[in-house]
């Protein structure tokens, strides 16, 4: 044990821990039974003031306690205690000796001890995030206004939080550890996605914080007709969408539904990425043949008018992907109603979105039924089983898997601030100052 103390000259010398629990004295005397005594806990006690205690019930020879306690030979702040001449505690004995001051230190180590328990650290951060969700949630759907209302003002005082406990971590990670294991969680990507959209839209949004919404008109102008105040909006909604699928961290702490977290990511990771790589090389396919069949160089039937390229990229996307849901959109492929009267009477300078007159029935009765085979029958059919295949390898060793996620997430909260967003900034502050 570090700092213990040895009897010497005592036959069997006995090693006294500075800090005892429950430790075994075994004092040997020559031709006597050896006989075992628990020594008590002696936590507040000076290491020569223990042994004194310990010595004197195991009646140990005269000359050994009177060089125990012999004044002369302990140190000047000893003496008073054992016996010898007064002298003044100093103030860590003092504070010792005092009950009150004892229990306070105590009260106050205690406490702290409890609040910097992972599991305690992780209630109360889970709380702060679900706090932000309501908050941010309400701000965008009810009052999202130019004035700065006070749960608006709250949202961004805890985004600041979590701010600052990212960048602590960051930096935890570049100073003690590598840079590399921070990005190893795929949690810490959403975190700086989040973060960083929940930034640009505050930017966005303090830059009209001057505008006033006094009356309805102002309110629905600045709702419709407002381009920067709408891309607010929109970084801000992107940020709440990533918090609130981050809070699926809850469900690692689960263990019903960890393993299904652990699924998710491995399908989407290991299965789902790849399967839409093949899935848009379909889809470009398909989409350039029926579009440049239906539309040829972009234009509608005898219509001047020619498309733009986005139009064109949206149509062909419209059209091809929803067709793998059962929206075959066959009003776009065969034309509405007036484009048989177009098409048999050549109308120029119509303005109805009308097919190629041979399009309008190749595409809808060939090329669209072999695309729906394609990707509905076989690519679709395809990811499921490559799903199930993922969930079967994953659920023969999902509980191995969601411990290590559990243990991953306790060392993560070991090192996280006792005090969730906003109010880790107050543990920042504390740690400037001993730093």
């Amino acid at each position: 044990y570090p700092g213990a103390v040895t009897i010497p000259r005592y036959p069997g010398s006995v090693t006294i821990p500075r800090y005892p629990g429950s430790v075994t004295f075994i004092p040997k005397y020559p031709g006597s039974v050896t006989t075992i005594y628990k020594v008590p806990r002696l936590r507040h006690l000076h290491p020569q003031e223990a042994i004194i205690k310990l010595a004197s019930p195991l009646k140990a020879p005269n000359s050994i306690y009177q060089a125990l306690t012999d004044p002369d030979d302990q140190p000047e702040e000893r003496r008073s205690l054992l016996g010898g001449s007064k002298v003044s505690l100093t103030s860590s004995e003092r504070q010792l000796r005092n009950p009150h001051l004892r229990r306070l230190r105590q009260f106050f180590r205690l406490l702290y001890g409890f609040y910097n328990i992972p599991a305690v650290k992780f209630r109360y951060h889970a709380l702060a995030h679900a706090s932000l969700l309501m908050l941010l949630s309400y701000v965008l759907v009810i009052d999202f206004e130019y004035s700065l209302n006070t749960a608006e003002a709250a949202a961004y005082c805890i985004i600041c939080g979590y701010l600052i406990e990212e960048v602590g971590e960051l930096m935890q990670c570049a100073m003690y550890t590598r840079l590399s294991d921070y990005f190893r969680s795929k949690w810490n990507y959403i975190d700086i996605a989040a973060l960083f959209t929940a930034v640009i839209g505050f930017f966005l949004r303090m830059g009209k914080v001057a505008g006033h919404m006094d009356t309805v008109e102002q309110r629905l102008t600045m709702s419709f007709n407002d381009p920067g105040w709408y891309l607010a909006r929109l970084f801000l909604g992107i940020s709440c969408s990533l918090y609130w699928i981050r809070l699926l961290y809850i469900s690692t702490v689960l263990e019903t539904l960890g393993p299904k977290l652990k699924m998710m990511a491995k399908m989407i990771t290991q299965d789902l990425f790849p399967f839409l790589f093949i899935l848009f090389i379909f889809i470009f396919a398909f989409g350039v043949l029926m579009y440049g069949l239906l539309f040829p160089n972009g234009y509608y039937a005898w219509n001047p008018e020619q498309m733009t390229v986005p139009n064109i990229l949206l149509g062909m996307f419209r059209i091809c992907f929803y067709s793998m849901v059962g929206d075959y959109s066959l009003d776009a492929v065969m034309g509405a109603d007036g484009c048989n009267e177009i098409l048999d009477n050549k109308v120029f300078n119509n303005t109805q979105s009308c097919p190629h007159h041979v399009g309008r029935y190749l595409v809808p009765y060939v090329i669209l039924p072999l695309y729906v085979i394609i990707t509905e029958i076989l690519l679709l059919n395809l990811i499921i089983a490559l799903f199930s295949r993922t969930v079967e390898e994953i659920d023969s060793r999902s509980q191995s898997l969601w411990q290590f996620e559990r243990h991953d997430l306790i060392q993560e909260f070991q090192s996280r601030s006792s005090l969730p967003p906003p109010f880790n900034a107050l543990d920042l502050l504390r740690r400037l100052v001993l730093f």
